[in-house]
């Protein structure tokens, strides 16, 4: 998996020192996390279901809850819901999880096109989590961190402890259907790809100046690591 730490570091820095910013990305999460377990439910047999689906699914229910209650419970702020002006990367995060499905879709069917169409579901479902999972797996500890450093009433941890063993319960199931890494590797690239194109959507947005120049201005008084970064997204 490509590592764009920096880059979320440098995002999320800017979201947080501003409170209207940080709750419009609380609210992206909770959209992502909802859509996520939406496509978990609309997987699972009609007979057929593991509890370690159920589990699954359940917890990102959960974590789409917790992060919209922590919009007004800690932020004050009310983003009762997701219309697209409300999401940071707008109609990009709106489609993200059905991109990655669509093109994950599209390898498994090139690579594999013995596959019958309920194989194709399942290989997709594992492989769109596995990719998902791993990305979360890097985002949500530097949140949680900036979180701590900058004294923020707002948490992850509950949800980091969660995330790791979705990651884990996804490697088994990777394994036990005999996924190659080939394949694997091809899901992490394509995941890699629109990662890095909803990054540039988050960047473009606060190059339009979305984020109010003060909030920036002060943070970089506080952070004087942020100086090069604003220059990078030409602030005025």
């Amino acid at each position: 998996m490509k590592s764009f730490k920096e880059a979320f570091l440098k995002i999320l820095s800017l979201y947080i020192a501003d409170p209207k910013s940080h709750a419009r990305w609380l609210n992206t999460l909770s959209y992502l996390e909802n859509c996520g377990a939406k496509k978990i439910a609309k997987t699972e047999h009609p007979i057929d279901v593991s509890k370690e689906m159920l589990k699954h699914a359940s917890e990102e229910f959960r974590h789409a809850f917790y992060l919209k209650q922590q919009i007004t419970t800690r932020l004050g702020i009310y983003l009762p819901t997701y219309q697209k002006d409300k999401l940071w990367g707008s109609f990009f995060t709106f489609r993200y999880l059905d991109r990655l499905e669509v093109k994950i879709c599209r390898l498994l069917k090139q690579k594999l096109p013995r596959l019958n169409k309920s194989q194709i579901q399942q290989h997709t479902y594992l492989l769109v989590t596995y990719a998902i999972e791993l990305r979360a797996a890097e985002l949500y500890p530097i949140y949680q961190d900036l979180l701590i450093q900058t004294k923020s009433p707002v948490s992850v941890r509950s949800i980091l402890l969660d995330e790791k063993g979705h990651l884990e319960e996804m490697e088994k199931e990777l394994a036990a259907q005999s996924i190659s890494k080939e394949i694997q590797s091809a899901t992490v690239a394509i995941e890699s790809e629109l990662c890095k194109t909803w990054l540039e959507k988050l960047l473009n947005q606060i190059r339009g100046g979305i984020i109010p120049f003060e909030e920036v201005y002060s943070l970089s008084q506080k952070n004087p690591q942020f100086n090069s970064f604003i220059n990078c997204v030409n602030y005025k």
